[in-house]
This record gives C-alpha cells, structure tokens and sequence, in this order.
C-alpha cells in the first residue's frame, strides 16, 4: 500500500479550521493512524499543524484525559468562533449575484452562508428564495417566479443552462474575419451573376439567410450590406466588413502639418559631443536598429552641426533586440507646451446617454504616426557612435508628444458626432446599431484616408460595454474597473496594534465614500485605547469585513480629473510594493485607485534604494492611462535619497538597476517629492499588504535583462570576477556594506563606513558583488592587482582613472592611483623634466630708498600704486584715479619730493611703469 502524505501545515486562520481538521480527519482513517495510540494520534495532530500549534495547546486545560479527540475538541472550541445568528442571516439575505460571478460560484457562496444561519429544515427553501431574489439575469428570475412547485435544484438547473446558452450564442458569434471574408465572397460571386446575366434579368428583393463555407468553416455572416443601393440584403451582424488590413499596421504617417517645437526664449541649447560608449558585442545590434529606424522614415542620419545634442542609451530587450533610447531630459525643460485641452471622462460621459453600442480604437505605434518639422528635427539630434541622427517623427519621451497627439486626432475625426479621441484611444458609440454603425464608417474612412494605423490586438468593435481608461462604459452609465479596486479588497487581517493603526489609516482615507464608516470601524478603533489588550475577536474581524464589503460596493474611488492637481504615493516594504493614486479636490485628498504586489524572490534582493525606485517607477506605470500626458503630477517616497536620483542626477551615474527603470520614467512628468513614511499609510499599507500574483508588465525581467547586461559587458575577465567575488565574501568591512545597502542604512553610520556615507544613493548588490553605480567595489586584498592592471601601459592619472571610471571603484582609488603613478621606477626615469627656475635672492641695498619694487594693484574696484623700500620694508600706497601713466608718473613726483630720488626701481614690465616719462629720466635706473 502506498504511503499517504499529510495535509499540509495549517496556516492558523480560524475559517480555514474546518476544513483542515475534516482533511486531517480522513488521513486519519486511511492511513490507519486511528488504530495507533492516542498520545500517537496527538503529536500527529500537533506535528502536522505546526510550531504554532504547541503554544496553543500549552495554553488547554486538561484534566487527566489527553486523548486525540479531546485535543481535537480543544482546538474546535478555540477556533471556531459563535457566531451571531441574526448578522450572519442579515448577511445572507444581503447576498445577491456579484458581476462575473457565475450561477455555480453564487450558489456555492449561499451554501456556505447558509451555513452558519442555523435555518435547520428550512435552509433549501431559504436557498433557493435568495437565488430567485438575487440572479442578475433579470428574464431568468421573472421565469423561476412563474413555475409552480419550483424547488432547489430546478433554480440551479435552469440558471446554470441559460448561463450556459448565453457563453454559447457568445462563442458562436463570427469574428472579424470571417465577416470580411463573406462580404468580399458574396460580393465576387454577385459581380459574376450579374456578367453572366442579361441586362433584363433582375434580382428577387426577397431576402433568405445563405450559408457560406469560408477555410472549412460554415458561418452566416451577414446582415444588412445592400450592394448599389437596391436590390437583396446581405445579413450582416456588424460592421467589421468595411475594416481592411491597410489600416491596421505597426507606424503610419499621418497626413498633416508636421509639428514645430518652439523653445522658450531663455532656453540654454544642450550639446552633447562626445556619444556614450557602446559595448562591443551591442554594437552590431545598435547599428542594426539604427538602420532599422532610419529605413523605416523614423529617424534621419545629419551632419550639420547642431545647438541641441542629446545622448543616446541603448537598451537590450529580453528577447536580445535593441531599443533605442534618447534622453531628453534637458531639452523638455526647455520646450514651451502646446496650450491642448485634453478632454477627461467627465467631459464625454454626458453625451454618451442612450447610448447602447461601443466601439474602441487604439492607434498604432503611438507620436511615431506624426511628422515632424525639418527644423524642428535638428532639435531632436542625438549623437551615437554611428554618427549623429534626427527624428523626422515626434520622438517618444519628449514632452510635447501628448498634447500634440491629442490635437492631431481631434483634427482627424473633428465634427464627427458619436466619436470622441482621448490621447490613443478613441470611442464610439450609438443608440442604435445603425447609429453606432454609420459613425464607426465614418471615423474608420477618415482614419485611413489620414495615414494614421491602428493596433488590431487592442482594438473592440460593437460591445454593449467596453472598458475606457479605467472605467467600464455601458448604456448603464460609467463605473469603475472592478480590478482596480482588488488591492484593497486583498487585505489580510492585522496581528498586531501596528498593522492595525496602518489597516485604520487605509479605511479612514476612503471614509467619505462609505456612509457610516466610523461606525463600521468602532470596534476595531477600540483596540487602539492603550488600556485595551489586542484581542481581534469575532466583532472586530466582522467589521473587518464589512469595511471592505462597503468600500468593493460603494462607490468609494473618486472619478479621474485631469484638471485636478494628481499625486503618486508608493512604497516598497520588504516583501511587497505598493502605490496610490490621489487627487486634490479643493482642499482635500482623494483616492483614484489602489494597487499592490508582491516582490519576486530577485527583487527581494534588491537594495532599499532599488525597491523604493521600482515601486515609483511600477506604480506610476499601473497607473499610466492616469499619468501620461500630464503637464505635472507629484510621486511620493518616503526614501529620501531617492529624490535626488530621480530628480538631478544623469542617467549613466545611477545604479545600474534604477537606470533601466529611470528610462521607463521618461514618458511621465514626475516632480519628486519626499514625504514622510507615516504619512503614506495607504501606499505603505498595500506594501505590506500586497496581492499575490505578480504584475503582468514584466517590469522584474526587463530591470534584471539590463542589470545582466552589466556584467555581460563589462570588460574584466569571468575568473577576475570570481576571484573579486571571493573576496567580497571574505572582506568584513565590504559585507556590512552590503548587509546595510540590502536593508536600510542606519541614522548612526559607524565611523569606519563614514567614507561610504556620499555614495549610499549609487550602491547596489549584483550577483555577490558589490557595485558602485556601473562599476564593481573591489575589496582591500584585490586593491594592489586591479591598481597594477590600471597602469598596466604607464599611462598618466587621468588615463588611469577615466579606464577606473568604467570598471571599479573603492574609496580613495584617485589618491591610490596617484600615489602608484608618482613612485612608479619606470614613468619617473621615462617622464620629461621640466627645471624650475632657482630664487635668485637680491643684494640687500646699502642704505634706505636706495632700491625700491614698485607695482599696481586694485582693491573693491579702487586702483592703488604701492612702493616698497628694499632696505626698511617701508610700504608707500596712494590711491590712482586712473592706471594712465601721466597718474603714476604724478604720484611718484610728490613720493620723490618727500623722500628722495632712488637709485633703481624694480618693476613687472606693466606699460605705465616703463613709459617715456619715466625711462627719460637718467638719473634712475629700471629693473624691469
């Protein structure tokens, strides 16, 4: 007989009891352990639970008997909790159909309610009741209303075939294909009937449904197509028919004015002349893509000298291309903005009313479809190894793009009624099938007589609702996205008085949108009395509950308002990440939406710095359909070396993970600001409490594919890496180093790491190295190698250290370098010497004012001619109108006068010294 695993450990949550006891229960039996003795089956039972399990049984008293099913009566009576009957039927009477819940999910959730309502004999009818009451299919419950004798099972019966033959004609429906194909079929085959017919012959104008057999499928594909305006009717279900594949595609042109960039008028022109290094085995794939872009129109190779020069930064995708990246980040603070108002739902919402059909479109390739200005291109210069390039298209990552975008769609589909552009996304919509129709025809003719394309995968012909930046449009009206809320709806319950203040901070923020919530919150508030022991009971755990029913089915997520000032709160704990959208409204905060995840075991390895940056970075991405476009909006941190990193730093200077998501930043206009971690309680509390599953961005791969391309690249040999990795692991002082960098530097830096202090925003760990910005930390026994490697040819310090700058670095390495370069045998008796000049020191005169030094000098804007006698030191200063000779020449007079003519002046050869009135006068003698 096979051996029988056990259930897993449990996991202690007090509704999970039940059911893992019933488990344990038929382990048990079939693994025979009922036939062992008891104290057996009891240290099975705590063995099996876990470590958690002994602290509680410790806390049992027992009188003699120990027996498993005592124990096991223990542990029922601990765990499962009275319940309040009367909340607990108010609760199942409340029950009704969530939306996408199927008919099998909604019965399952009755019977557990039902459960705990203790209705006894009467628990079917009362399923069955709130079944009939609470189905959201409306012509289902007026049917289960009018059968007589109508019993549980039959409710469930025909609920789950009409749910069945709903996701049946739903699969059934022709897609956009075959609907094409039908139409150009039928459309060949009437051409043919009419050639082969005589002129006299007509068309009957009664209409049957046809069969066609397109690629060995037979569909009926079509309804209401009348070829030259007379004649039968082809039925045709929408009105894809008239979409061809010209107007889907990757990058179109639009047919328009081609965009100017006006620059404001005290831009300063930022130049870059000298391009960024590229690594050896990137630079074919580089070149590649350059090529790629240049034959596609997209870019422009020049050679006219330019004022504004940008850099550009090459980027390896997963699947081993290359993406080409330009930082404009010094150009876009110097663009004046196009004045686009750019429309929110508010604004279309109202016209949508009666509106019962949508349609999306997504175009394609995104400001890559919009012409540039010949002039203009040369202010998107960027300079590469290859030479220096030019966008003849907006180039993506300038500021401008959005509005810009905006306007050109507004220009397309201007006057066009039913159909409103919204950056990328434009929607359509009708009252009728024939309205919505008539106006999809009309913006997909002027689409494609533009030149712009669409994105096929993303756009949604003919729904009865469809999802809109955020929201779900319906003839209903406009709601929000159920996933956006999820984050909220996943918390767990708090363990503790500081989970819990976090858990209240979250529930008070979203207050104003719930009626009642104080209420709803009394209990678990009441826990936070400093008399009052942390005890989470029923009560508290129903208001638990309740907080969040209230907040998934209210309306508790304020609409968007691109007009309102828009604030980014993220925080990264050690587990998870987690971000806010909030918007101002007059003097309050409002919650947009909420979102969270956890951390991968990778990025859990990251440094502090690099987990506060990947929460900014992935939170203002979740909520990127909010972000993009905006002139400005503010991203919170409560990590405050982040700030400057995010702020001023250059690209290539930040660690290197932060570099690969800086650049996914660049689309967004984010004014950082720091803010204080116990001011964040929502973006701090969805950190702490993430959701399970992982972001579907694959934002992990894409940071970890340009960290790898790091020490793919960087130009030390794979057993040198070993041997500093080594290392690394044996240098006390560089594993504290690391164990600070991985989990939060403290407010008191020992006084032996005091050297690393200005560096702590650039560390990060890397496959157990230590790396400073893109250069590996060595340590202390590997310095003297990697020392003689840098001046390994002789070169001077400034060769060595610009080699340094791209490979390693430790503090002190310019100093080490120095020193090396200075007492090196071989560059001293190699290096040219250059004589200093030796102090030739002056006979002291024999007697006072024999021998004077005369010079000018200028004090807070005054001229000042002073005289030295090189026998007393006596100063002599008199202040000069003017540095003309005529001046000097005056000044000395009434210094002579007094004193006596000098037998020589020393002077420094200025033109008022040596000039004709003075050299003229024979009896002195000038030193010059």
């Amino acid at each position: 007989m096979m051996r029988l695993e056990p259930p897993n450990k449990f996991n202690f949550v007090a509704e999970q009891w039940p059911e893992w006891s019933a488990e344990f229960k038929r382990f048990r039996s079939a693994s025979k352990l009922s036939k062992e003795d008891q104290d057996t089956q009891r240290d099975t039972l705590l063995y099996c639970m876990g470590r958690e399990s002994e602290k509680i049984f410790s806390t049992f008293k027992f009188e003699e008997d120990q027996s498993f099913e005592v124990v096991l009566k223990k542990f029922d009576d601990y765990f499962i909790i009275r319940r309040n009957v009367i909340y607990e039927r108010t609760k199942f009477q409340e029950r009704k159909q969530k939306h996408n819940e199927t008919v099998e999910e909604f019965y399952r959730d009755l019977r557990d309610l039902a459960k705990h309502c203790n209705y006894q004999d009467q628990e079917c009818e009362q399923i069955r009741d709130r079944m009939v009451v609470g189905l959201n299919n409306k012509k289902v419950r007026e049917k289960l209303q009018l059968i007589r004798d109508l019993t549980l099972d039959k409710v469930v019966e025909i609920a789950r075939q009409q749910e069945q033959l709903e996701k049946q004609m739903e699969s059934s429906s022709h897609d956009d294909h075959t609907a094409a194909a039908a139409s150009e079929l039928y459309r060949k085959k009437f051409n043919k009937f009419k050639k082969e017919t005589s002129p006299s012959t007509s068309v009957r104008q009664e209409a049957h449904p046809i069969d066609l057999e397109i690629s060995d499928k037979i569909v009926n594909a079509v309804e209401r197509i009348i070829f030259q305006n007379k004649g039968a009717q082809l039925l045709v279900k929408t009105a894809i028919n008239v979409v061809t594949e010209k107007i889907f595609g990757t990058t179109g042109l639009v047919n328009t004015t081609p965009v100017k960039i006006m620059l404001k008028d005290d831009a300063q022109p930022y130049n870059v002349v000298t391009p960024r290094r590229v690594p050896f085995p990137l630079q074919q794939s580089v070149k590649q893509e350059l090529d790629k872009l240049e034959k596609a129109g997209i870019i422009q190779k020049t050679t006219i000298p330019t004022d504004w020069c940008a850099p550009m930064v090459p980027v390896r995708k997963k699947n081993g291309q290359i993406r080409i990246c330009v930082d404009y980040k010094q150009l876009n603070t110097n663009i004046k903005r196009p004045n686009c108002m750019i429309p929110n739902l508010d604004d279309i919402a109202p016209k949508m009313v009666g509106a019962k059909f949508f349609s999306t479109l997504d175009a394609s390739g995104g400001f890559y479809q919009i012409p540039l200005d010949e002039k203009s291109s040369f202010i998107t210069t960027f300079i590469t190894p290859y030479g220096r390039y030019r966008f003849k298209r907006v180039p993506m990552g300038i500021s401008l793009g959005p509005e810009t975008f905006q306007s050109k769609m507004e220009e397309i589909l201007e006057d066009l009624q039913g159909c409103e552009p919204l950056s990328d996304d434009t929607i359509i919509y009708g009252r009728t099938e024939e309205e919505h129709d008539t106006r999809l025809n009309e913006a997909i003719e002027r689409i494609e007589n533009s030149g712009l394309r669409l994105n096929k995968e993303k756009c949604v012909f003919k729904k009865t609702e469809v999802k809109y930046f955020g929201h779900i449009i319906s003839e209903n009206g406009v709601r929000p996205d159920g996933d956006r809320v999820k984050a909220i709806l996943k918390l767990k319950e708090p363990e503790n008085v500081s989970e819990l203040r976090t858990v209240l901070g979250m529930f008070n923020y979203t207050a104003k949108f719930v009626p009642q919530m104080s209420s709803v919150l009394h209990p678990m508030s009441a826990l936070l009395k400093k008399e009052t022991s942390f005890l989470w009971g029923p009560e508290q755990k129903a208001a638990f509950n309740q907080a969040k029913d209230k907040i998934s089915n209210a309306s508790s997520l304020a609409f968007f308002d691109i007009n309102r000032p828009t604030i980014v709160s993220a925080d990264a704990s050690s587990y998870g990440i987690g971000g806010t959208l909030l918007q101002l409204d007059g003097d309050k905060v409002v919650p947009i939406a909420f979102a969270s995840r956890t951390l991968s075991a990778a990025e859990k390895q990251y440094a502090q710095i690099e987990k506060e940056c990947l929460a900014s970075v992935w939170a203002c991405e979740k909520f990127s359909r909010y972000l993009i476009g905006l002139p400005c909006f503010t991203l919170e941190t409560d990590h405050k070396p982040l700030v400057p990193i995010m702020m001023k730093k250059d690209l290539d200077k930040t660690p290197i993970r932060c570099q690969r998501l800086l650049m996914r930043m660049m689309r967004f206009n984010a004014q950082v600001v720091h803010k204080a971690g116990k001011e964040l309680l929502i973006a701090d509390a969805l950190s702490r409490f993430p959701l399970q599953s992982m972001d579907d961005t694959n934002i992990e791969e894409a940071v970890t594919d340009f960290a790898d391309f790091f020490e793919e690249n960087i130009p030390i040999t794979t057993d040198r890496l070993s041997n500093i990795r080594c290392a690394t692991v044996h240098d006390t002082e560089l594993q504290q180093v690391m164990s600070y960098t991985l989990n939060g530097w403290p407010q008191r830096i020992p006084d032996h790491l005091i050297k690393y202090r200005q560096y702590i925003g650039d560390l990060s760990i890397k496959e157990g190295l230590l790396v400073m910005g893109n250069r590996i930390v060595i340590p202390q026994s590997q310095r003297k190698l990697i020392l003689s490697k840098l001046h390994g040819c002789h070169q001077g310090l400034n060769k060595c250290r610009e080699l340094a700058q791209t490979t390693v670095w430790w503090p002190g390495l310019t100093d080490d370098l120095k020193q090396l370069i200075e007492t090196c045998a071989f560059c001293r008796a190699n290096r040219p010497e250059q004589n200093k000049e030796p102090l030739r020191p002056s006979e002291l005169p024999s007697r006072p004012w024999k021998q004077l030094g005369m010079d000018l000098c200028e004090f807070h804007n005054r001229s000042y001619l002073v005289v030295v006698d090189y026998y007393s030191r006596w100063i002599e200063i008199m202040h000069l109108y003017n540095t003309s000779s005529t001046s000097v020449v005056n000044k000395l007079k009434l210094l002579f006068a007094t004193h006596g003519l000098p037998d020589v002046i020393r002077c420094d050869n200025g033109p008022q010294l040596v000039s004709k009135e003075l050299t003229e006068r024979s009896e002195l003698k000038y030193l010059c």
